[in-house]
């Protein structure tokens, strides 16, 4: 991870990558706004910590394996941008076309605004 990744996102990230939906969540503000889009259209959203618990469990069940590293990060003020390189490995046939079992890998950006000291919106784009 980029030496100038703030340290309440590098908590996030790893929380991710360990599987840890407790530990993601103790980094988001109650009233989180997450935002998934790919190829241009919203594939996910939640409004909330406890719908954000939700998506983010059935995203556990989905993967049997999902790893995202930070290559390159920017902060300005509450806001910081992070390309991201990201791996995974469906358990199951999505709708999005990836079968169980191969291996997916693409890249993209995250931008992370905190207020409070919390994530407070996640937009992830790839």
């Amino acid at each position: 991870m980029p030496k100038a990744m703030p340290t309440l996102i590098k908590r996030y990230i790893d929380a991710y990558n360990a599987g840890d939906v407790d530990g993601m969540l103790a980094c988001l503000s109650q009233d989180i706004r997450f935002t998934n889009i790919t190829g241009g259209k919203v594939t996910a959203e939640a409004s909330g910590s406890a719908d954000f618990r939700t998506m983010a469990e059935t995203a556990l069940r989905s993967f049997s394996r999902r790893h995202q590293e930070i290559t390159n990060v920017i902060t300005v003020d509450a806001v910081t941008l992070a390309e991201i390189s990201y791996s995974a490995t469906p358990a199951q046939d999505l709708p999005n076309g990836w079968k169980a079992g191969t291996g997916v890998s693409l890249s993209g950006a995250s931008l992370f605004e905190v207020k409070n000291g919390l994530i407070a919106r996640l937009t992830d784009q790839s």
